[in-house]
């Protein structure tokens, strides 16, 4: 998901993001995404955390010289499954 900067900070991602957070705890399941780093701080707000190393996403084989780091995030729900893995 991303948004043009001029569109930024009017809450737009956070409902989204929320909504899907919601329907993961109600289901007891763990959310993953791949984050930029600009995009990272709003999903850690909602609960995600990094989940092992940056993946590099190089975009100059599309004409665009740039490469993001991108950061792996779960959100982890409170289950049963959580607290007795082995069960």
């Amino acid at each position: 998901m991303v948004s043009r900067e001029c569109w930024r900070k009017q809450g737009a991602a956070s409902l989204l993001i929320d909504w899907g957070v919601k329907k993961a705890r109600e289901d007891g399941v763990p959310a993953y995404l791949e984050a930029s780093v600009t995009g990272k701080p709003v999903y850690e707000k909602a609960g995600f955390r990094e989940v092992g190393e940056h993946v590099p996403w190089d975009m100059r084989p599309h004409g665009i010289p740039v490469v993001f780091n991108i950061a792996k995030m779960a959100y982890i729900p409170e289950s049963d499954f959580v607290k007795h893995p082995h069960k």
